[in-house]
């Protein structure tokens, strides 16, 4: 997400498990609902909570259920949180706009529920794309869904730097 325009900040954490305190070994290990998630802050002047909602459905899969390429597990679903029914509606509307396109195969997956807490994650989980660039998952993982993203809205991408 921090790759589109009007986006500022985005920070890796862990939401919709509760209030328990999440670590990346528990959520990974599955002793808790959490789902892996992103705390996006952005400049609504320069890009819209429906643009931002849309490049999350096609950023990933979100026909996938407890999976995400090779990581699988409940903290791995396609889940949107929401902060209220403005952004509620918009996910839904586009949830079922994406699924009759047809764009995907199979039916759109993904989990919206309101966003109960948020949970950043280690220092280390921070801007991981960045920081871990020739990282082999990164290469064969997130850098074809950011070259994905990049070739589909290319309006609303940074330029590459």
């Amino acid at each position: 997400m921090l790759q589109l325009k009007g986006v500022n900040l985005v920070i890796s954490g862990y939401a919709g498990g509760g209030a328990e305190r999440p670590t990346y070994e528990s959520v990974a290990a599955h002793q808790h609902k959490h789902a892996e998630s992103v705390l996006v802050y952005y400049d609504p002047a320069r890009i819209s909570y429906r643009s931002l909602a849309t490049a999350f459905y096609f950023a990933h899969d979100p026909t996938q259920t407890d999976r995400q390429g090779p990581d699988v597990g409940a903290s791995y679903r396609s889940a949107a949180f929401f902060n209220n029914q403005e952004e509620a509606k918009i996910l839904w509307e586009l949830r079922d706009s994406i699924d009759l396109s047809g764009t995907f195969p199979d039916p759109v997956a993904t989990e919206i529920t309101p966003l109960d807490s948020f949970f950043p994650a280690e220092a280390e989980h921070q801007d991981y794309y960045r920081s871990h660039t020739y990282e082999p998952y990164i290469r064969r993982v997130s850098k074809p869904k950011v070259d994905k993203l990049r070739k589909k809205f290319p309006g609303l991408v940074k330029p590459q730097s």
